[in-house]
């Protein structure tokens, strides 16, 4: 998230980490929806290491939170 503040992008308060083990590894879809923006990230690590899992990060500008969807 800095590298998109270093590059002059506009942050959402709220930000989702979308993790999925494929074949390939980890791969990381982290989006956000205002302004609509994602990047997939895919990271060549060992399948038994993997994990299908939701992240919420919501910025109070004081600090932040991480929480899966479910516990909400």
């Amino acid at each position: 998230m800095d590298e998109q503040v270093q590059k002059g992008n506009t942050l959402d308060y709220f930000q989702k980490f979308e993790l999925k083990a494929i074949e390939a590894g980890q791969e990381i879809l982290h989006s956000q929806e205002v302004p609509q923006w994602s990047q997939i990230t895919i990271m060549a690590i060992p399948s038994e290491c993997c994990i299908t899992k939701t992240i919420w990060v919501i910025d109070s500008y004081d600090y932040q939170t991480m929480l899966f969807p479910e516990d909400y």
